[in-house]
């Protein structure tokens, strides 16, 4: 979450009234230093898009008081391309007693769904969702190239898919994997409802992937289902890296019984690929678990294996 702070006067005369506002409707106010409100007082809402949103932080006086408001990424981050300067409004206002501070943003958009806050000595915060009717998920790509995301095996990977709407379902269906050269054919499949899947959704980032493996790389689509209509967002991801799988069976195989293991890379191009991979990758192998690994020869076969064929992939992105 990103913070800003802008000071700007307003008159003592409205800073009153929305005091005196906060005092009749705040029934529990405490003593102690710079304890923060927040009108509405709600852990979160959901407006219109191209509606108005405004929020109000009062704050107990003391001699280090300071209010700062805390802003969605699309709004602190990106400041020009969600228009900032032209549609966020900030002021402040103060009496004896007690410091105020009123935000105002003007024509929301889906994008401005996130959290807001007030941050003091202490922070509250309440998260808002911008509701329209033609988009139940977005996919917020101010840092990233358009529905493309990469990362590198084991990195944590946040692919920023949110929601308009907290009674909007999210599910998540991989279309198809970028190792495969053929569609997935069970892609309606949710890979959020699979105990055991590495994907994960919270209103905060979206999806994320744990632990991420080159397998992971490929085409998915994000789809948001509210009152059984669904609506989705497609994006790619990339993972990074080498990694060996066995196909089938993980027990160990039975004399005379075939084992494919696949030895897949992902890189960013050939330049990349060169200088990192210099060569395909060489297959190695050691009997019976002693010695040292060999190296598995075509035109020199190794001992004890007796038939055998090798196929690396090399996947350039």
């Amino acid at each position: 979450m990103f913070s800003l702070s802008i000071s700007c006067a307003i008159s003592m005369r409205s800073a009153t009234l929305l005091l005196l506002f906060y005092f009749l409707i705040v029934t529990d106010a405490q003593s102690g230093p710079q304890r923060i409100q927040m009108i509405p007082n709600v852990t979160e809402q959901v407006i219109e898009v191209n509606s108005t949103l405004t929020l109000t932080c009062f704050s107990e006086m003391d001699k280090h008081g300071n209010i700062s408001w805390m802003l969605p990424d699309n709004l602190g981050k990106f400041p020009e391309k969600s228009d900032t300067a032209n549609r966020l409004q900030i002021t402040y206002g103060e009496n004896d007693t007690h410091l105020m501070t009123t935000m105002t943003l003007l024509e929301t958009t889906t994008k401005d769904s996130g959290e807001f806050g007030c941050a003091g000595r202490e922070n509250v915060s309440q998260y808002i969702y911008v509701f329209s009717e033609d988009m139940y998920v977005f996919m917020d790509h101010r840092d990233n190239v358009k529905d493309f995301y990469s990362s590198k095996q084991g990195e944590t990977l946040h692919i920023p898919c949110k929601r308009t709407h907290p009674k909007v379902n999210v599910s998540l269906n991989l279309v198809r994997q970028w190792a495969s050269k053929e569609w997935t054919e069970d892609n309606a499949k949710d890979l959020l409802s699979d105990p055991d899947s590495t994907w994960s959704f919270s209103k905060e980032y979206g999806l994320t992937l744990n632990d991420p493996k080159i397998s992971d790389s490929g085409y998915y689509q994000c789809v948001g289902t509210m009152n059984d209509v669904p609506k989705h967002e497609n994006f790619r991801i990339i993972v990074k890296g080498m990694e060996l799988t066995r196909v089938g069976d993980v027990e160990d195989p039975l004399e005379g019984t075939n084992v494919t293991l696949i030895c897949l890379i992902h890189t960013d191009g050939e330049n990349k690929m060169r200088n990192g991979f210099p060569s395909p990758p060489e297959w190695l192998y050691r009997m019976n678990d002693t010695g040292e690994m060999q190296s598995i020869n075509k035109t020199n076969p190794p001992e004890g294996l007796t038939s055998y064929i090798i196929q690396s992939e090399i996947l350039l992105t």
